[in-house]
């Protein structure tokens, strides 16, 4: 799907399914730090507004060619930020190389997620595509593969309420129900972060995950993260999950259920005919499925690599 398709796109659906009418941008005001895996990109902190406008660098490193290019890429975007703490950032960047003046990257960033109540962290999915150019022709596009982040507040502390689920576990959904099953590890953080990647049944390429999840009672789970990714020959889709479930006593399973939505992002006007798509895709879009998980903790569990604390 192309950049231009990407950002109408984000432009127009809500990635949790609710209303962006009542935007709360200015809990956002502040200097933020980031984290994510974009490669051969560093970040400097980000800048919001009481209006949701954000400005940042990033240095980036490339190789065309033979040769290994640095830029540095002036960034502004706007977020929109939901009473129900939903986060849509669309924004753009250029730069040009320090080796040649002659040689410039344009970036274009589409990031979702959610944040916590004290509005300190920000959690969710960074998709970049970066373009290369000499003087007026292309020379080459790199589109990056959607990716995990992490915002946390300059100068805050977060809250440690998931401290005693921390570590990896085991996420297994999968239903007779269910056309899409999926399974892989995930990293539960003392901060109430989930972080990991999903592997759908039957194909080979993995899904970040990022979420929240909190501690109701010394008993229950609850928790709730989004991802996206490409279904060949039909579309872009976003997966909402969110459920709850009942930890057992030493802390080692957590079994419950689980709500997951798939919402279309893209309207590509070239897909296959519908002879060629899932039928259930075909026939109810969006969807929506309930169904049992289990987490099971992993005896070699160690603590997130993502060091939250500034």
């Amino acid at each position: 799907m192309g950049m231009k398709k990407w950002l109408y796109a984000g432009l127009v659906c809500s990635l949790f399914a609710v209303s962006l009418a009542h935007a709360q941008e200015d809990a956002l005001k502040g200097t933020w730090t980031l984290q994510t895996k974009v490669p051969g990109s560093e970040f400097s902190v980000l800048t919001f507004d009481a209006e949701g406008n954000v400005s940042f660098t990033e240095s980036i490193v490339h190789s065309i060619g033979d040769t290994e290019y640095n830029f540095n890429t002036v960034h502004r975007g706007k977020a929109e930020f939901t009473e129900t703490r939903q986060l849509l950032y669309i924004g753009a960047g250029a730069g040009v190389a320090a080796e040649s003046k002659q040689m410039a990257v344009a970036s274009e960033i589409v990031a979702t997620g959610m944040g916590t109540e004290d509005n300190n962290l920000l959690i969710g999915i960074w998709k970049e595509s970066q373009a290369y150019t000499q003087l007026i022709s292309p020379v080459d596009t790199y589109s990056a593969t959607p990716v995990a982040f992490i915002m946390t507040r300059e100068g805050s502390t977060p809250a440690l309420g998931g401290k005693l689920l921390e570590g990896e576990w085991q996420l297994d959904i999968n239903d007779d129900s269910l056309i899409i099953n999926w399974e892989g590890v995930i990293e539960l953080g003392a901060e109430g972060t989930i972080l990991g990647m999903l592997r759908e049944e039957g194909r080979l390429a993995d899904i970040p995950v990022a979420g929240l999840f909190t501690i109701v009672d010394p008993s229950e789970f609850e928790f709730s993260y989004s991802t996206t990714a490409e279904i060949k020959n039909v579309g872009v889709f976003t997966f909402t999950v969110s459920g709850s479930g009942q930890i057992n006593e030493d802390r080692t399973e957590i079994t419950g259920t689980f709500t997951i939505s798939i919402e279309r992002q893209d309207e590509n006007e070239e897909e296959e005919p519908a002879g060629m798509r899932p039928q259930a895709l075909v026939d109810r879009e969006p969807l929506s499925y309930t169904g049992p998980f289990t987490l099971t903790k992993l005896q070699s569990s160690s603590a997130p690599s993502w060091e939250l604390l500034q």
